[in-house]
């Protein structure tokens, strides 16, 4: 399917020499402090980069001072190794979507002030430039019992320590390179004339640091010394930087990690920016983040999944064998398929049915059993069901005018506002398009679906309007609305909690199950699913899988075996590919290897489901 071209996301500001900084330079403590952290007004400088010098755009200049700005930050502790911090413009009123379950309470911490010398970049006077050095700096000290976190107010400058005294961290502060000055930009808000801002905020990065996370990303495992882009995209392969799956929040070999609460586009550079500095650009109106500190990344990514939600537990047949193919044409391929399976004592626990199981033409979404190709689809299911196999339904959230489905839905006010495309994108976000779709997918369950697949959920277009927000709001954060919805109505309709998911977001781990996307039939695409995996794992997901063996291409005998031999051990299995992907289909030899793992896995399914079940409750 050809999706429209998205204009690019608003964080590309911060490469344009003509944006202004508006940096925070320093605090002043708000009215007495309490006893939950610390309330500041920001002190904030803005700057542009000077063009008109022979030197070219290497050094800032200081704007004219503007009328103050009502700039507060927010540092307070949400849990004894849980810190909140919240730059904010105004006292906003209007709510914000929040992608954690509740927002969690500060908790009282003790408060100390004094001053210290702070090593930073200062401004040495007229004609004498920027230089290096010390200056006595005020500061606030929050302590909980767990963590000490140092505040300096002028010039601004988080620290972290652990209870122990070591340092863990720095956040923001002054510049660390005097001559190209916006590449740390710090705690800042970036604008540029006729366009919407972002906000930015750096944290130390040391030379032997290793930063992981950021959602499924196929090209490193690791992020350190690299560009993350976290922006939905259909990735059209698994090979590259871009991912279905960007989720923000990442894993520092420091012992800490940050989870940022926004749906809003973000790029972080990571250490490729600026060497000593790890720095994010959020598309927001708001930065709030979280900073966990722990020494286990366990009991960070605990903490994490304490805050966004823990996966729920797939049902047990769900562990089994899943085979698929782009596409089963028809009830009578089907039931061969599942048949042979039987018939050479291969496991099979269920059969996916890809878009071929629609009346439909290019992977257009009708929701209706193609009356030629399945006839009688209720009795289908439960002849496959009589064999112990459940049946899963392939569908997208976008319905061209073309298809049967649009007109009911349109009529019910069930689509996004916006362009062309935007009106055909299910508007999972207001409450009465919900009603809608569950009313066409209980139809589905009761014929005798067990799962449906939500494929796509990553192309919402920026301009488009749901009731829930904006599409600038919400284009990252869609799939977690679309995927929640459908899980819940199968839960509704079947009693189990399950969906078969490409897109996500911060919270989509509450909703598995997930797979590595569009993968060719090759050994670099094999690698690079091992490489997602082991990053979404660190993202704080407990569930995946990958298409056995790539989705695009004829997969050799020996890439099939070596491909279903890692899939068996992930936590979910399936096979699925636009060749037949059947074991007999690759030769006598790879046909007894695979049926030899398949069997291995269903004798291993007892311990494989145990674990799970202690990584969902663990989060």
């Amino acid at each position: 399917m050809t999706m429209p071209l998205r204009s690019a996301p608003t964080t590309e500001l911060l490469d344009e020499d003509s944006s202004v900084f508006h940096r925070v330079a320093a605090l002043t403590e708000r009215a007495e402090p309490g006893g939950a952290g610390g309330c500041f007004d920001a002190v904030v400088h803005a700057y542009a980069m000077d063009t008109g010098t022979e030197r070219g755009s290497r050094f800032r200049r200081q704007l004219p001072k503007e009328p103050a700005r009502d700039v507060q930050l927010t540092v307070e502790f949400t849990a004894p190794s849980v810190v909140r911090v919240r730059l904010s413009r105004g006292d906003e009123a209007a709510p914000r979507l929040s992608f954690t379950l509740s927002r969690p309470k500060a908790i009282d911490v003790t408060r100390t002030a004094g001053v210290a010398p702070l090593h930073c970049l200062r401004d040495m006077g007229v004609g004498r430039g920027w230089q290096m050095g010390s200056v006595d700096t005020r500061y606030v000290d929050l302590a909980s019992s767990a963590l000490r976190l140092r505040v300096w107010l002028e010039p601004y400058r988080i620290e972290i320590f652990d209870i122990a005294g070591q340092r863990v961290t720095g956040i923001d502060g002054p510049e660390i390179n005097v001559f190209r000055q916006n590449d740390d930009p710090g705690l800042s808000f970036v604008t540029l004339p006729d366009a919407p801002g972002l906000i930015t905020t750096s944290f130390d990065l040391a030379h032997d640091e290793a930063v992981y996370g950021y959602g499924e990303r196929f090209d490193a495992f690791g992020r350190q010394r690299r560009e993350v882009r976290l922006d939905q995209c259909d990735a059209v392969g698994t090979t590259s930087s871009r991912a279905y799956k960007n989720i923000p929040f990442f894993l520092s070999s420091r012992g800490y990690g940050v989870f940022v609460d926004t749906g809003g586009a973000m790029r972080a550079f990571v250490g490729s920016r600026s060497t000593g500095k790890h720095t994010l650009c959020v598309d927001d109106d708001v930065l709030e983040y979280y900073l966990i500190v722990d020494p286990d990344p366990k009991r960070v990514l605990r903490a994490y999944t304490d805050l966004t939600g823990h996966a729920e537990m797939p049902p047990f047949w769900s562990f089994g064998v899943w085979m698929s193919r782009l596409t089963y044409k028809s009830a009578h391929e089907a039931e061969a398929v599942v048949s042979e399976m039987r018939r050479r004592d291969l496991g099979i626990d269920v059969l996916h049915l890809d878009p071929g199981w629609m009346d439909a033409k290019d992977w257009r979404c009708t929701l209706a059993f193609d009356e030629q190709a399945f006839p009688e689809p209720a009795a289908f299911m439960r002849r496959l069901r009589a064999q112990g196999v459940r049946v899963c339904l392939w569908q997208l959230p976008y319905v061209e005018r073309e298809s049967t489905l649009h007109e009911p839905l349109r009529a019910v006010g069930a689509f996004a506002e916006g362009s062309a495309f935007a009106q055909t994108v299910i508007d999972y976000t207001k409450p009465s398009a919900v009603e809608a779709m569950r009313q066409r997918f209980a139809a589905l369950f009761e014929t005798g679906a067990a799962v449906i697949k939500t494929d796509f959920g990553e192309e919402l277009p920026r301009d488009a309007t749901l009731a829930g927000g904006t599409g600038r709001e919400l284009h990252n954060a869609y799939p977690l609305f679309y995927n929640a919805a459908v899980h819940e109505f199968t839960r509704q309709s079947t009693g189990d909690a399950l969906v078969w998911a490409r897109s996500g977001w911060a919270g989509s781990q509450r909703y598995p199950i997930h797979w590595g996307g569009d993968a060719t039939s090759n050994y670099a695409n094999l690698a690079a699913q091992i490489t997602g995996a082991l990053n979404f794992g660190l993202s704080g997901f407990t569930f995946w899988s990958s298409d056995i063996a790539g989705i695009s291409g004829e997969p050799t005998p020996r890439l099939y075996v070596r491909w279903a031999q890692f899939g068996m051990l992930c936590t979910h299995v399936r096979f699925h590919s636009g060749y037949p992907v059947e074991p007999w289909h690759y030769g006598d030899e790879a046909e007894q290897i695979v049926h030899d793992w398949i069997d291995l896995r269903y004798r291993l399914l007892p311990y494989l489901y145990a674990q799970s079940k202690r990584s969902a409750e663990n989060g």
